[in-house]
């Protein structure tokens, strides 16, 4: 399969892929579709230099600079862009191999080295007054014996309009329905993109819905973020890229909902 490049991702999107991995890739039950498209894939992300108030990677266990599920780690120098990571494999040997023309081999002096350091600092410093490091372990237990709290769900979730624009942006949902599509004597069965905070995701051929209030679909949805992949993988499922936070009409922030819950542990 043809190689595909992702250039310009940042580590949150990584992590995000990682997320992915874990789900359609590991296990019993493995989706060749995605294997396939994944093993022909280069990620190539840039460190974050300008953290903006909705960041907080930091406070679920990633860094603006964690190259760790990256294939090439890149830090923007103004005129110019350093790697600090690169994987050991073939893939990426081959695809430095073809594109050289783009690529300088190079020491960085000490002057370089010091403005990268500080580039670095800064962007941690400032990623780490957004949210405060939470413990994943003390949120998992938390957000359990929270579930039943009905009375705390219905009022902060009380102005979500269940737009699902927080789910269009995540990098992690993972949630699908299958389709059929009849043409003419054949036909063909799809898997298509789906989100939990969807009405008509959990609604029923009988017409029950077990999840037909938005209190009920938003708290899965954190759930699944804080709760049941933890659980599963010890990976938390929010990145802190915090795009939710950014792209909410209502103004709904997720860090404020999970605190609720964490401040009355």
């Amino acid at each position: 399969m043809r190689k595909k490049i992702i250039f310009g991702l940042k580590p949150c999107d990584t992590i995000g892929i990682k997320s992915l991995d874990l789900v359609f890739g590991e296990g019993e039950r493995k989706d060749p579709y995605y294997l396939q498209r994944r093993s022909g894939s280069i990620l190539i992300s840039i460190g974050c230099h300008l953290i903006f108030p909705d960041c907080f990677c930091m406070a679920v266990g990633g860094n603006p600079f964690n190259f760790d599920y990256s294939d090439l780690g890149l830090i923007d120098m103004d005129d110019y862009f350093a790697v600090l990571k690169k994987s050991e494999n073939t893939k990426v040997e081959e695809f430095l191999k073809e594109y050289k023309e783009f690529f300088e081999e190079k020491n960085f002096d000490e002057e370089t080295e010091n403005r990268i350091k500080e580039i670095i600092s800064r962007s941690g410093e400032k990623c780490n007054l957004n949210w405060e490091k939470i413990n994943a372990d003390e949120t998992s237990i938390t957000m359990d014996k929270s579930f039943k709290d009905e009375k705390t769900w219905r009022k902060i979730t009380q102005k979500c309009i269940s737009c699902a624009a927080c789910t269009y942006v995540c990098p992690t949902c993972v949630c699908f329905s299958i389709g059929d599509e009849l043409k003419d004597l054949s036909g063909e069965r799809y898997k298509c993109w789906d989100f939990c905070t969807n009405y008509y995701y959990t609604l029923e051929a009988s017409g029950h819905n077990p999840r037909s209030e938005i209190y009920q679909r938003y708290r899965n949805k954190i759930n699944c973020k804080y709760n049941y992949f933890y659980k599963r993988n010890k990976n938390l499922y929010c990145v802190g890229c915090g795009r939710c936070v950014d792209v909410c009409p209502v103004g709904m922030d997720i860090r404020e909902i999970v605190g609720t819950f964490l401040k009355d542990k």
